[in-house]
């Protein structure tokens, strides 16, 4: 997908160390790099960044002017603080229209279980996104899962059985056999045994 947004970055001159300075002052560090292209070190306004990064949730490609120069870039990968998770540094792809790139997509359960709607467990989720390769413009911005698709207590969805739009195909073959979901039964709780007193222990009468 190609989102109507830009972002503005100017060449980065400085390195290393030195970029904690540009963190304070409210600028993030970044890369530029893809297939033919000399990498280009890069910075951008951190209040900037954030707001095109919420219009393209981290799959559309969008352009990218650095220095006014225009180039069409996916976020390929994003470093943030552990503890406050402010964005350290980014890397943005180069990408060719004609070229197919490999990218992250969230995944999103649809659907309903016909095993959860008769009270025999849940649906657990245990991967969140995929890693497919398409060309550019045919990037979703999710894939759903149909969570009908397990219809026994033993079921689970493998990557390999998720629909993918046309144009998308998983990005390995490793990436196939990851588990997207698994049935969990329900445990059945005991009823509480009630506690008997006897005459013994009963507490005196006042």
């Amino acid at each position: 997908m190609i989102a109507d947004v830009k972002l503005d970055v100017s060449t980065r001159t400085i390195y290393r160390k030195k970029v904690d300075k540009l963190r304070n002052s409210g600028i993030i560090p970044g890369v530029i790099f893809g297939k033919g292209f000399d990498s280009l070190p890069v910075q951008v306004n951190s209040k900037d960044f954030e707001k095109v990064y919420k219009k393209i949730h981290g799959t559309s490609m969008f352009e990218l002017n650095v220095d006014g120069k225009p180039l069409k870039a996916l976020i390929h990968s994003l470093q943030r603080d552990k503890i406050s998770r402010k964005v350290l540094h980014i890397d943005f792809l180069k990408v060719d229209l004609k070229e197919r790139v490999s990218v992250e997509v969230p995944l999103v359960m649809v659907g309903h279980s016909p095993l959860e709607e008769a009270g025999l467990g849940i649906l657990s989720q245990q991967t969140m996104s995929l890693h497919v390769k398409c060309l550019p413009e045919d990037i979703p911005d999710e894939i759903k899962v149909d969570r009908s698709f397990i219809q026994t207590k033993e079921g689970v969805i493998h990557a390999a059985d998720v629909e993918l739009p046309q144009g998308v195909t998983l990005a390995s073959e490793a990436e196939r056999e990851k588990i997207i979901a698994a049935f969990m039964i329900a445990r059945i709780q005991e009823p509480k045994k009630e506690e008997v007193i006897t005459e013994e222990e009963a507490p005196p009468a006042e």
